[in-house]
């Protein structure tokens, strides 16, 4: 897959914007992308750790789960967000949402009309989308060459119902950057060169597996000449039997029938499998840095690290903190005050949290809230779902009658 990745501007590498791109937005009065989304799509498919993180991302932050904590939503407004179109259910449609977030910084919801009510409602990939310059719409450009036209959704302040004025119309949410006011960009942009070189180095190794035609060692002969059937037949192993994966690591023989002749073996190629690891771990770690993502969600531990629990839960602690817990909060606001204007009513959206703890760490750490006399022991078994003691004595006191109990069994036993 050939990706065009760097053009330099002022000195700095950016996403160059494809001639094909920058034409569709000035024949359709758009503003052009600040980087080519296009590309974005396709580096997503070209690096294992770029890729996972996306992934991650969108599922910690939108694919969990979900509860509408508003409980007095009509029951056919009700139906509709919990499957609001035929195709996928409401949590694919939000974590679809949030990993265009992740990928492009910007994500499009297609609302669909019956007359002037919402009949569905459809996540667009934001790939191929332009805003109009006078923020009157957006254009789609097809793949098929054809595009499509979508205005602003619109509503009427303090109406119930939207008064769209076509059938097509389209939610545009972004994440800020300086870089411009009609878009979003996402986080991860400063990775770019790591992702690209990452991606060279790859294919570098690739290619030398599959092309190179130097074998790993040469036995070289001294004091002797070869005849010519023997430089015949020399000439057609190596042009045979050398090039390709399965012809790594094959030595030469060269037989001789002359006395004083010296044999030396010369190592010939110094590529091993193992080339440029140092390179692409720190490729690796600059990406997952960029996301902001735990090593140890995408499966990367250090050999130094192994055993870290207090790490790796410090670690979880502030992903959860900084980005999960934002991004969440940002989509909720974001769909809770549009279905608001849609339907007349706040569904009141909640994302369910990722745990962090495991079930022994929340037990521990409940019993010393409990000890410490910060929650009772109802809380507590409330916090973990179970049902609640009536008549419960203090925790103190049941853990001293258990003790006494195993203290006079093992006295009695001996």
């Amino acid at each position: 897959m050939k990706i065009k990745i760097f053009k330099t501007q002022n000195g700095i590498e950016t996403l160059s914007l494809s001639q094909e791109n920058q034409t569709f937005a000035s024949d359709k009065g758009c503003i052009n992308q600040p980087v080519d989304f296009r590309s974005l799509a396709d580096l997503c498919h070209v690096n294992t750790w770029h890729d996972r993180c996306l992934s991650v991302k969108s599922k910690v932050i939108a694919g969990l789960g979900y509860d509408f904590l508003n409980d007095k939503i009509p029951k056919e407004t009700l139906n509709l967000l919990k499957q609001p179109n035929k195709e996928y259910s409401f949590i694919e449609f939000t974590r679809r949402l949030q990993y265009d977030l992740e990928l492009y910084g910007n994500a499009y919801i297609e609302v669909v009309y019956v007359g002037k009510s919402v009949a569905a409602l459809y996540h667009l990939p934001a790939r191929d989308v332009f805003v109009r310059k006078d923020r009157d719409g957006f254009w789609q450009m097809g793949s098929d060459g054809k595009s499509v036209f979508f205005e602003n959704y619109n509503s009427t302040p303090n109406s119930q119902l939207p008064t769209p004025n076509s059938p097509r119309s389209l939610i545009h949410l972004k994440k800020y950057t300086v870089k411009s006011s009609y878009y979003g960009l996402p986080e991860w942009l400063g990775s770019v060169t790591a992702i690209g070189t990452h991606n060279q180095i790859a294919e570098f190794n690739l290619r030398y597996f599959a092309n190179s035609a130097m074998p790993d060692l040469a036995i070289i002969l001294e004091g002797g000449d070869l005849d010519e059937e023997a430089m015949d037949e020399m000439q057609a192993y190596l042009a045979q039997n050398i090039k390709g994966v399965v012809n790594a690591h094959k030595t030469i023989f060269i037989p001789v029938s002359q006395r004083d002749v010296k044999v030396r073996i010369e190592k010939l190629s110094d590529i091993k499998e193992g080339s440029f690891k140092l390179l692409k771990d720190l490729n690796r770690d600059e990406i997952i840095s960029a996301h902001g993502v735990p090593p140890r969600l995408v499966s990367v531990v250090s050999s130094g690290t192994l055993g870290g629990g207090g790490e790796g839960l410090a670690q979880l602690a502030t992903f959860m903190n900084v980005d999960v817990v934002p991004g969440q909060s940002f989509l909720e606001s974001s769909l809770n005050n549009y279905f608001l204007e849609m339907f007349g009513i706040d569904p009141q959206i909640k994302f369910w949290e990722m745990e962090i703890m495991t079930y022994v760490e929340k037990i521990n750490s409940y019993s010393i809230a409990v000890q410490s006399g910060i929650l009772t022991v109802n809380e507590a078994r409330k916090e973990l779902g179970y049902a609640e003691i009536e008549n419960n004595r203090d925790i103190l006191s049941q853990l001293r009658s258990i003790r006494s109990m195993v203290d006079y069994d093992e006295t009695r036993n001996s």
